[in-house]
């Protein structure tokens, strides 16, 4: 809510997603989905449209939404913000109008320590936010089912 009032941009759409094992192992699946024709007064030329992620590793949930919002919106125009973001796949989000992120990590472990080092990026933390489940991370790290509450719906 307080990017979006940051950017200007008042309107939120909210898509979900989250990974899960499947064949190729973690693939994002959406959970929560939005039904445009809800929307009153929206379906201007130009929307801008804010897209916010927690924590980018490779880019693959947010390259999703921005695809799906394109799909119903195809002139819209997009704001991509990370709190935080792998810095090997830092520019892997295209189409984009805007795009920047609070930190870069290596939590893709795809830089070496003395790039980490030129760059001002710790080498081998592992970050969580507040929000976020310590086990429920550590069982996407190792590819392994995560036991959530209301799992069926799923």
């Amino acid at each position: 809510m307080k990017l979006s009032f940051e950017f200007k941009v008042v309107r939120i759409l909210p898509y979900q997603y989250k990974y899960f094992p499947g064949k190729n192992g973690l693939e994002p699946k959406k959970i929560c989905n939005f039904n445009f024709s809800q929307l009153i007064n929206f379906r201007k030329k130009n929307p801008t449209i804010l897209v916010v992620e927690g924590n980018q590793s490779s880019g693959k949930i947010a390259k999703n939404a921005i695809s799906d919002i394109k799909k119903e919106l195809p002139n819209s125009k997009i704001i991509y913000v990370a709190l935080a973001k792998d810095y090997f796949y830092k520019d892997s989000v295209k189409n984009v109008e805007f795009t920047t992120c609070g930190y870069y990590t290596n939590e893709n472990r795809k830089l070496s320590k003395e790039d980490c080092k030129k760059l001002g990026i710790s080498f081998k933390d592992v970050y969580i936010f507040p929000w976020e489940s310590y086990e429920e991370e550590l069982a996407m790290l190792n590819n392994t089912e995560f036991s959530y509450t209301s799992q069926e719906d799923f």
